[in-house]
């Protein structure tokens, strides 16, 4: 005698259950792929938000070509400026005057020294007496995407420790970071 199937095992027979259960499971991959491409988005998003804040730092490599630049420049003098209380640009002014002491530059070391009174400047201004190196400079620094400029930055003051008419060779005023729009 054949016993009688309780109904919803007919259903699983039929597919019913099959095809609901299916749908649900393609569903949530469906869900965890749009969630999955979301976070990558956000990922990004932030990548680029940090790219925009992160402090300006010199690769070993540009450290090196920089030193190996001033090289080419013997007997030269160079000063190092920025504004005081702008850590990323006394900490870039170090890698630079780093790199100009180690090529044997006489190299004058005053970032963190300077105080604005009134606009301030973004980016690298390079000016001096020896217009064949700061052309140089200017052109080293925009290879390294430090946006240089040949304007004077504006006026600044500070603590003075002398030489303040001493002709440079090259002065390097690193600025605020330019933030990229």
């Amino acid at each position: 005698m054949a016993m009688l199937q309780p109904l919803w095992f007919r259903f699983i027979r039929l597919g019913i259950f099959r095809s609901a259960s299916e749908t649900t499971v393609a569903d949530l991959k469906n869900q965890t792929a749009n969630a999955n491409q979301r976070a990558q988005e956000d990922r990004l998003a932030r990548v680029k938000i940090e790219e925009r804040i992160a402090p300006r730092r010199l690769t070993i490599e540009q450290q090196a070509s920089l030193s190996a630049f001033f090289k080419t420049f013997p007997g030269r003098t160079v000063r190092i400026a920025s504004y005081e209380l702008d850590v990323d640009g006394a900490m870039l002014g170090a890698q630079v005057l780093r790199a100009a002491r180690d090529a044997g530059l006489s190299a004058e070391d005053r970032h963190m020294s300077q105080g604005a009174l009134g606009g301030m400047i973004v980016g690298i201004s390079v000016t001096g007496t020896d217009a064949a190196m700061v052309s140089a400079v200017i052109s080293l620094f925009d290879a390294m995407a430090l946006h240089p400029s040949p304007a004077d930055p504006p006026p600044t003051g500070g603590a003075s420790f002398g030489g303040q008419g001493v002709p440079f060779s090259a002065k390097i005023f690193i600025g605020l970071k330019p933030l990229a729009e």
